[in-house]
């Protein structure tokens, strides 16, 4: 009679069958006679021990295992495991009757209506059926092959860096196959689309995905992949560098890691590795990192997929686009021979163009993109950006604030709409051709460089024009709107219709603005036209000489010769010992008009008309005693008048009256200095003149505190004996 011990039970030595009537889980176990043991709902385990035994499992997940001798297992409902050992056992399965898997010890072919087939030794061949399979290999040399149905199939046991020398076959259907191991392999996925995972172990494999779209997954260069030509569209899944040219690379064993034919090429790796193309029409897809990939010939779709990636179409029509939806990085992207489109999405991409069928999408808010051309073209929408790839080239901006940038040849360059700063010249702005510029609309920003025969246009708005790069020749017109051109030699010239805005020349040389006055070194005019303005750049001792409109000209750091000549003129000495001539008109002549300037001595001459000389506020700054920092030559009381402006942080008002104080013997300019630096005050800043020596002086005391001329005083020098009176002096408070 059978034993029990807890959940199990065991046949005595004369039993043969028994039935278990229990519904809970037990182990039953045979004898050496041929037992039939049947168990019930629970999920049992049967063994049948030494005898040809007929295991029924009964419902639930039964584990049947007939032991030595022909068994006969039938598991019935539930997801069943049996153990094989005889090649005459038999399994038994119903269709429908759960997932089962059978461990085998012996070479066999997986019966019907079982899914899941185990080596239970290593050194088997072990063959699916036409369902779904899993199946696994050992940790040893095995041949696996799924048969129909889309099959899973390991060729490792319980450690994926074990394995022998297997050979594996998909056989029909998509299958998916994983190599482990540290040996050599053979992997054939056969008919259907099938994935081969070669990224277990450190194993040498051999795998050809034969018909159908398959995929390789890679992360090593110890393998090999084999597609003939015509097998259909294929894929490696990498994250190491990989080429899809057949020989280009070999792997870690001298063989080539591709023959035959790959089409599409995917990066998994977040490392910055690089991908590269072959002469099919190839899919390949980028990984986080910063990746190079090179499409090569073929009509190539090439994407980023996030990172700061270059993209290379190579020959070919090809589509490249940098990035998937809300990643960005800063790419590349160079569709080379053919008509390609390229997509740099997020970021601040660059894009070169050479076929006038390229095409370059970016969206609005996408980043500061740049284009460079190997070809005459318009810049795109939402591209900010465009260089010249090679010389001789027509650019044209946008609606944007582009940035546009010749060759060192001779090229046309146009900014369109928008606020443009557009370089004639290109890697060195001593170089470049006969080129032509022109700023269209906006307030557009030019620069002219090499040594050739340039034209550059402003057009409309208020444009900058630089003609200071290089040893050029440019005829400069800056067009409607006030216009600034910045000079630094006498090679150019400068061309201002009448009524086209109030323009502006900044200067390092001696410069008229007198249309036709100067030649520059061509023997043809400097200025032709009109221009309003000049200002000197330069601390070097250069000179100004206005026209007969009414100019604003600004001196420089050096000692500079300013005349304003016909017109009613706005003149500043900025600095240094400087000489400023109204000529006719009504003028204004500055000193001290911004810190630190003044810091020289100047001599004002209104000349005719009614001119006002102005005193700045950081003229009290000037060094004390000297009473020559400002020497007017030709005031003349009731017509002229001095202004001058007094810092409110000095703490004085602004005097009301001029006193006049009249020398006695022995007096010196000195003591006459501090004698009108010392009259009492109350608050008010005092406004003094004398006659000394045969000119009059002017002096303003702004410290009430100190009874002698000071360094937070001015005085002013008039040339002869000038009658003063209170009319001709105006004293402002400013901030």
């Amino acid at each position: 009679m059978a034993t029990t011990n807890g959940n199990t039970i065991t046949l005595s030595a004369t039993e043969t069958s028994f039935n278990l009537t229990e519904t809970s889980s037990f182990t039953l176990v045979g004898n050496s006679l041929n037992n039939a043991i049947t168990g019930n709902l629970g999920d049992d385990t049967l063994q049948g021990n030494q005898g040809n035994d007929t295991l029924n499992g009964g419902e639930g997940n039964d584990l049947l295992d007939g032991g030595e001798g022909v068994d006969s297992m039938l598991g019935g409902l539930g997801n069943d495991s049996y153990l094989i050992d005889e090649a005459g056992d038999v399994v038994v399965e119903l269709a429908g009757e759960g997932l089962d898997a059978v461990t085998s010890k012996i070479s066999m072919t997986l019966g019907d209506n079982l899914e899941q087939l185990y080596a239970g030794q290593a050194g088997l061949v072990l063959v699916g059926n036409a369902m779904d399979n899993y199946i696994r290999g050992s940790n040893g040399s095995d041949s696996l092959s799924g048969g129909d149905g889309n099959d899973s199939i390991y060729s490792f046991g319980t450690d994926s860096t074990q394995g022998g020398n297997d050979t594996i076959h998909g056989d029909n259907g998509n299958d998916i196959i994983y190599v482990g191991g540290n040996s050599k392999s053979y992997a054939y996925g056969d008919a259907g689309n099938d994935w081969i995972y070669l990224n277990y172990g450190a194993h040498r494999t051999y795998a050809s995905g034969g018909m159908g779209n398959d995929t390789y997954v890679i992360n090593n260069t110890m393998n090999q992949v084999n597609e003939l030509p015509g097998e259909g569209v294929d894929t490696i899944r990498t994250t190491v560098t990989m080429s899809l040219q057949a020989g280009e690379m070999v792997n870690d064993y001298g063989v080539p890691l591709v023959v035959g034919e790959v089409e599409s090429l995917v990066m998994i790796s977040n490392a910055n590795i690089n991908g590269l193309g072959n002469a099919l029409n190839n899919m390949m897809l980028g990984g986080a990192g910063n990746n190079l990939i090179n499409g090569r010939e073929g009509d190539d779709i090439i994407s980023g997929n996030g990172g700061n990636d270059t993209l290379l179409g190579g020959d070919g029509n090809d589509y490249l686009y940098a990035a998937t939806a809300g990643s960005e990085g800063n790419d590349l992207l160079d569709g080379g021979i053919g008509a390609d489109s390229m997509q740099g999405g997020l970021g601040n991409d660059s894009y070169m163009v050479d076929d006038a069928g390229d095409v370059v999408v970016e969206l609005a808010g996408e980043g500061l993109d740049a284009v460079t051309s190997k070809i005459s073209m318009t810049l795109g929408d939402n591209l900010e950006q465009l260089y010249a790839g090679q010389a001789g080239l027509a650019l044209v901006g946008n609606a944007m604030d582009n940035y546009i940038r010749g060759s060192n040849g001779s090229d046309s360059l146009s900014g369109g709409d928008g606020n443009d700063s557009i370089y004639s010249f290109g890697t060195s702005s001593t170089q470049g051709g006969n080129d032509t510029i022109h700023g269209d609309n906006g307030n557009d920003i030019i620069y002219v460089g090499g040594n050739s025969t340039s034209y550059a246009y402003g057009d409309a708005g208020n444009d900058w024009i630089y003609l200071n790069y290089g040893t050029h020749r440019t005829y400069a017109s800056g067009g409607m709107g006030n216009d600034t051109y910045v000079i630094n030699n006498t090679m150019n010239q400068v061309n201002e219709l009448p009524g086209e805005g109030v323009d502006t020349i900044r200067t390092t040389v001696t410069m008229s603005l007198q249309a036709g006055e100067m030649v520059n070194d061509y023997g043809v005019p400097l200025v032709v036209g009109e221009v309003e303005s000049l200002v000197m750049i330069s601390s070097a001792n250069i000179d100004g000489l206005g026209n007969a409109l009414n100019n604003m000209m600004q001196g420089g750091a050096g000692n500079n010769l300013i005349n304003g000549r016909e017109g009613n003129d706005v003149i500043s000495g900025n600095g240094g010992n400087d000489t400023l001539l109204g000529g006719d008109g009504n003028d204004y002549l500055y000193v001290a008009a911004a810190a630190g300037g003044g810091a020289g001595v100047a001599t004002l001459s209104g000349e005719a008309g009614n001119d006002v000389f102005y005193m700045g506020r950081y003229l009290t700054s000037n060094p004390a005693q000297t009473a020559s920092n400002v020497i007017i030559t030709d005031f003349t009381s009731g017509q002229d008048k001095i202004r001058f402006d007094i810092a409110q942080s000095l703490g004085v008002s602004a005097p009301t009256a001029l006193t006049q104080i009249t020398p006695t013997a022995g007096d010196t300019l000195v003591s006459l200095l501090d004698k009108a630096a010392g009259l009492p005050n109350s608050g008010e800043a005092k406004l003094v003149s004398f006659q000394f020596s045969g000119d009059t002086y002017v002096v303003l005391d702004t410290n009430t505190s100190v009874n002698t001329f000071s360094a937070t005083d001015a005085a002013i020098k008039l040339t002869g004996l000038v009658n003063l009176q209170t009319s001709d002096f105006a004293c402002v408070l400013v901030v």
